[in-house]
């Protein structure tokens, strides 16, 4: 199906899979047993499919992706981004500004560029993300019976506040100094800044392990 470069999109499918490139009015996919494939996409773009795959590749705009027992894919997309997965894994190559990313039982790695503000989270599972050209980042992070691992630049600019309860334990490889243990209880805290503080970077988890590295 051809449309005009500026329709506003809205497909809904069953068993389908779907492909859409070039519509930048704004594209609403919904399949449930099915691949969705996108690319040059804009304006409002939301992806969602129960079984399947999400490919997303040069969006820009507010994006949205989510999947059930599936993965998500995402490469040059721009703009603001929230993904979602259950049962799955992510991977995002961005520039956007804004993410926002949830998993349950699964993994995510992320490779940003100059993202300013970034939120994830995980429940049984592992999120690693990796942040260039971001000077004074705002981060919130957090996870439940999982791992976060945080690689940002050496001339990071940010207070950090993180804190690991019930078993959890925070390695923190960009300064010397060492997580607090409370003298009762298995809670753990460390807070340090590096320049000014103008960023703030707030990481808890619960029995999982926080770790904070330089690229």
């Amino acid at each position: 199906i051809e449309v005009p470069k500026g329709t506003a999109l809205e497909f809904s499918g069953v068993n389908s899979d779907v492909s859409v490139s070039g519509v930048v009015g704004s594209s609403k996919i919904q399949t449930v047993n099915g691949h969705i494939q996108t690319k040059q996409l804009g304006n409002d773009v939301s992806l969602e499919t129960v079984n399947g795959e999400i490919t997303s590749v040069q969006n820009n705009g507010r994006i949205r992706l989510n999947t059930v027992n599936g993965e998500i894919d995402d490469k040059g997309s721009s703009g603001r981004i929230e993904a979602e997965a259950v049962n799955g894994e992510i991977s995002l190559q961005s520039k956007a500004t804004e993410i926002s990313v949830s998993v349950v039982n699964g993994e995510v790695n992320m490779l940003l560029d100059g993202t300013e503000r970034l939120e994830f989270s995980s429940v049984n599972g592992e999120i690693s993300a990796t942040l260039q050209n971001s000077p004074a980042p705002k981060i919130s992070a957090s996870s439940v019976s999982g791992d976060l691992t945080l690689k940002l630049a050496q001339a990071t600019n940010a207070r950090f506040n993180l804190e690991a309860n019930a078993g959890g334990d925070i390695e923190n490889k960009l300064t010397g100094q060492k997580a607090e243990k409370d003298k009762y209880g298995p809670h753990r805290s460390l807070a340090f800044s590096l320049g000014q503080g103008e960023g703030s970077i707030d990481m808890t988890t619960v029995s999982g392990d926080l770790t904070v590295e330089q690229l």
